[in-house]
């Protein structure tokens, strides 16, 4: 079973509806800061479950656009637990610490930077991708500070040409890390 990551950008205010429509059709969504309001993680057997996915999601008339980030490679993936948080509480996960999405971009020739990321603590997964970034790590950290730190350290490798970095606002999530 592969895994991969859509990004959506939706018009205001349709985010719970979004929520509601897709939560049983995908492993996780988060709400997100940036460019895009959605990224969802979805399981998939084959392209044809992902195409099927994204044309269900552009075909929704609150929906501005959608992406997919193939996921060519698992670095890391730390599960901590698993647990249901309720619609009604999505943002229960994050009272105690701050979770965000790094899209990176390398260097052409970088081969060696993702042995430095994956060492980090704060970095809780860590994937190589096809897409809009060579790779797309999760960081959770107790406070701002942490997660400055963290981007920081991870902006300074060699390899490293730019990142974008996305907060993560609430979620409908069966996966909790942290």
């Amino acid at each position: 079973m592969a895994i991969g990551f859509i990004e959506i950008a939706l018009h205001p205010k349709t985010e719970d509806e979004f929520f509601s429509v897709m939560k049983d059709h995908v492993k996780n969504m988060h709400h997100i800061t940036g460019r895009h309001d959605i990224i969802i993680e979805i399981d998939y057997k084959n392209i044809r479950e992902v195409l099927s996915i994204l044309e269900y999601i552009e075909k929704l008339n609150y929906v501005i656009r959608a992406r997919h980030i193939t996921v060519t490679q698992r670095i890391k993936d730390d599960l901590v637990r698993v647990e249901t948080i309720p619609s009604s509480d999505r943002a229960a996960i994050y009272r105690n610490h701050l979770c965000v999405f790094v899209g990176i971009n390398l260097k052409p020739g970088a081969d060696r930077w993702h042995h430095e990321v994956k060492r980090l603590p704060e970095v809780k997964r860590l994937f190589l991708t096809k897409g809009p970034y060579h790779a797309l790590a999760v960081v959770v950290g107790r406070n701002m500070e942490e997660i400055t730190e963290t981007l920081e350290r991870i902006r300074e490798l060699r390899d490293v040409k730019n990142t974008e970095t996305f907060f993560i606002l609430a979620s409908e999530r069966r996966d909790v890390y942290g």
